[in-house]
């Protein structure tokens, strides 16, 4: 079917910004990027925060820690997916087993078996709970560095022979992963590896809501050609497991019908702070065709090469991205260091008490008790930040 950009559009702000708990937002998306990086609270409290009522950081760890409904795994690069998909997870395992057999399962098998038994007896552990702290000194610079147990462990999570039982400070605490998934889906029927990418790539389009077809393989994150994705992405849309969108001329797949999403009753239209990682901000030639918002996030980009910021998230009014902020909050400190109103867009009273409703929400989120605005921040817009931290603080 066709699809203009403005349905195309509510369809997705629809999707992706209708309230709901933290349980069902993990169930509608199935899958949240992860982030060390925390300036304003980790990538999944700020993608949860627009999305659940009241959320305050860290409110997530219960879930995947002790509800286990999530867990920590490689998805579309590190997130938080559900731990009812472990057996279609096999086709990860088998690609990573390839990766690291020759570097780590092979040439530190010893290495491998003693912090196996390790975790056995003593765990959940860190990688700084275990006996043999070595390095390796040609790992130096490499992703993981040079620590010979680090390289182990995430050799093993990525082949699913550990998993990421809760996590301490942020780093991973380890343990087997019987002790981590619950045997259900341990010990249950394991798909084909034609089945576990089908149900994959669903799921990446769940993720998103809207998926181009031919979006970049990194988007994708599968462990398939691109000629493959594609020839069952076909066999998808013809048995209808895949709802193929045309907009604007470029091809997106939807995992349900659209007008099931746009025929819902419509929301009252909030302004959102949006997570640097949300979902529906994976795809930035998606944003940039279906919003016209040009958003790149320069957070690993020298300082002197930065057009926005440090750590810029996009500010999204109903279907329309209307700003940005770049801020951190250290100890209740909330310090916006930029504020940028899109080019073109007109700044009204209603704009303004809606700001003041979004500012409340997020500093609350944040737990902030002190604000700090640029100077360059126009004086209405100071007025609506300073509102709205106001009520924060009174709540």
């Amino acid at each position: 079917m066709e699809l203009s950009k403005s349905d195309a559009r509510k369809l997705l702000t629809q999707y992706h910004f209708t309230p709901g708990s933290l349980q069902s937002i993990f169930l509608r998306f199935g899958s949240i990027q992860y982030d060390p990086l925390k300036p304003l609270g980790r990538n999944i409290d700020l993608v949860l925060q627009s999305r659940v009522p009241d959320y305050r950081i860290g409110d997530w760890e219960p879930v995947a820690y002790e509800q286990r409904l999530v867990m920590d795994c490689w998805d579309k690069q590190a997130c938080l997916a559900l731990v009812s998909d472990w057996p279609f997870r096999s086709i990860y395992h088998e690609y990573f087993l390839k990766r690291w057999r020759d570097r780590i399962f092979v040439q530190y098998e010893k290495v491998v078996r003693a912090t196996l038994e390790e975790l056995s007896a003593k765990g959940p552990l860190t990688t700084l709970g275990f006996a043999d702290q070595s390095a390796v000194s040609q790992w130096r610079g490499s992703w993981y560095g040079p620590k010979l147990v680090k390289n182990v462990l995430r050799a093993l999570w990525e082949t699913g022979q550990v998993a990421t039982h809760h996590r301490e400070a942020g780093r991973h605490a380890y343990h087997l992963v019987e002790e981590v998934v619950p045997a259900k889906y341990l010990s249950s029927h394991q798909p084909t590896s034609i089945e576990a990418l089908r149900f994959l790539i669903r799921r990446r389009v769940q993720s998103a809501g809207l998926m181009r077809t031919r979006a970049e393989r990194a988007l994708w994150s599968l462990p398939v050609s691109t000629t493959e994705r594609l020839e069952q992405i076909r066999v998808m849309v013809s048995l209808g497991d895949l709802h193929c969108v045309m907009v604007d001329g470029v091809e997106y797949l939807c995992h349900v019908a659209p007008s099931s999403i746009l025929d819902q009753h419509r929301l009252k239209p909030a302004m959102l702070f949006v997570a640097a990682l949300d979902n529906l901000v994976w795809d930035r030639r998606s944003l940039k065709h279906l919003f016209s918002f040009d958003y790149v996030w320069e957070v690993y980009k020298p300082k002197e090469k930065r057009r926005w910021g440090y750590y810029v998230l996009p500010i999204i009014w109903g279907d329309r991205f209307v700003a940005r902020m770049d801020g951190r909050c250290i100890d209740g400190h909330w310090d916006i260091s930029a504020w940028y109103w899109e080019d073109g867009y007109d700044i009204r009273d209603n704009t303004l008490r809606v700001l003041e409703d979004s500012v409340a929400s997020f500093a609350s989120y944040l737990r902030a008790d002190r604000l700090t605005l640029p100077g360059d921040m126009g004086a209405s817009t100071k007025q609506a930040f300073r509102a709205g931290f106001g009520r924060s603080k009174e709540t």
